[in-house]
């Protein structure tokens, strides 16, 4: 009777611990217990214990707390999968919604693909001042850490899964990273949870699978608390890199160039006399740091090597690409922007000044301040374009006002030029109608522009 009591004690004793570590880390990381949440449940073991320790600690679950399933179809079971999330959410009275998605098996890198679907789903049904809660536990950590040393990642890459991410003006948080698996199945067993076991995860086929069954029992072997220690090792690291994103967003306020041209694609411009005045590791740090700002992760090493050496070299006129990204060095600047924010320029259209004050050119909305009678006409640069200044006695080549301007050659292509019959009127952002010779009844129009790509 006693050792039964002594074991039930114990039992409780341990929920009581994991529901507190919950506590405390909802609480240092500022969640209270108001806060509206979404649960990405998968219907296993650790999405069931998160589902467990969040109903516990909201006020009020059933119109706090929202439940999200996606469906790849990847597995047989996976119809089983959804109707159990789905019963296990309405049991608690939740609100749940479960997401159908089509993933082509047969491609490469199936888990990374199916990994960022999830994601994008999830996002999208994140709605405002709700917080995505994710179950990933220290064993994830450990893994992670073990997969990108493997791929020869920095110490970003090695300070594992981060806890609390903001993206795209949304966030998401992992709440039990520091309970390992053996924690979980303990508490899951003795809250009498059910869930659902996904056969995959055994194969070691896939690299995490490889990891957790084959090396990381092997290394707990000889080193019991390898994944306390790893870990910790995450932590420093993640203190490095979070040194090095300091180090890098005040490098990168000193060394950017705010100038904003009308139509401009590029997203960052930074000078490269200023960068050069950086110690060569800064001059690194800068750009991998930059890169994040713009594309969420850093480049890879080979390629950052070669920017480097373009900045160094003081090349003019050289561009190179990465992903959906180029670095363009022209004028002793370098221009960051997307590889298909450098579109064809637009085709020429009408402009019925007296019955439009708008007109979208492109990527471009064109404004005119003041309505007049005027037929007015957008065009692209073709090249040979002149025109006369006012108070001037002769007329000006515009590729020699372009250079003056320092319009990047990229860039030239795609700025509207406003015509009224064979006379050039305007160039928004750059020349207005008062600056013409000849300016008439559109002497007192402006005309301004915006980039709505």
């Amino acid at each position: 009777m006693g050792s039964s009591k002594t074991d039930s004690d114990a039992h409780a004793q341990k929920v009581r611990s994991v529901r507190q570590l919950f506590r405390k880390t909802m609480r240092g990381h500022g969640f209270v217990p108001a806060d509206p949440f979404l649960i990405a449940f998968s219907g296993g073991l650790d999405s069931s214990v998160l589902l467990d320790l969040v109903t516990q600690y909201s006020d009020d679950p059933q119109n706090l707390v929202r439940v999200i399933h996606v469906h790849h179809g990847l597995n047989a079971n996976a119809d089983r999968w959804l109707l159990h999330c789905r019963d296990a959410s309405r049991r608690l009275g939740l609100d749940f919604h479960g997401e159908h998605v089509d993933l082509d098996a047969s491609g490469g890198n199936l888990e990374a693909r199916a990994r960022a679907q999830r994601y994008r789903v999830m996002l999208a049904h994140l709605r405002d001042h709700e917080t995505l809660l994710l179950a990933h536990h220290r064993g994830d950590t450990v893994e992670t850490f073990f997969l990108n040393l493997m791929r020869g990642a920095g110490a970003r890459g090695l300070s594992g899964i981060p806890a609390l991410v903001h993206r795209s003006g949304k966030r998401f948080f992992r709440p039990m990273q520091q309970l390992s698996k053996t924690e979980i199945l303990d508490y899951a067993t003795l809250s009498g949870l059910n869930w659902v076991e996904d056969e995959s995860n055994a194969n070691p086929r896939f690299d995490r699978n490889y990891l957790r069954h084959r090396v990381l029992p092997r290394l707990n072997e000889r080193w019991p608390e390898c994944d306390k220690m790893v870990a910790r090792a995450c932590q420093n690291l993640a203190d490095t890199a979070a040194l090095a994103d300091e180090t890098g967003g005040a490098d990168l306020q000193a060394v950017a160039v705010e100038e904003h041209r009308p139509g401009s694609v590029h997203q960052l411009q930074l000078s490269r006399e200023k960068l050069m005045r950086l110690t060569p590791l800064r001059r690194k740090n800068l750009l991998r740091y930059a890169f994040c700002q713009l594309a969420v992760y850093a480049p890879e090493r080979r390629f950052l090597d070669k920017l480097l050496a373009l900045v160094e070299s003081g090349a003019n006129n050289k561009r190179l690409s990465w992903e959906k990204w180029i670095v363009h060095a022209y004028d002793s600047q370098l221009f960051f922007y997307p590889a298909q924010g450098i579109t064809p320029a637009a085709n020429s259209i009408d402009w019925h000044l007296a019955a439009q004050p708008s007109v979208r050119w492109g990527g471009l909305l064109i404004t005119a301040d003041k309505a007049a009678q005027a037929e007015l006409q957008i065009r692209p640069r073709r090249g040979g374009e002149r025109l006369q200044l006012a108070g001037r006695a002769h007329s000006h080549a515009l590729k020699a006002l372009l250079q003056q301007w320092r319009v990047p050659p990229w860039e030239r292509s795609a700025l509207p030029l406003i015509w009224r019959g064979a006379r050039l009127v305007a160039i928004p952002g750059y020349l207005q109608p008062a600056d013409m010779a000849e300016a008439g009844d559109l002497a007192d129009v402006r005309f301004h522009v915006q980039n709505v790509r």
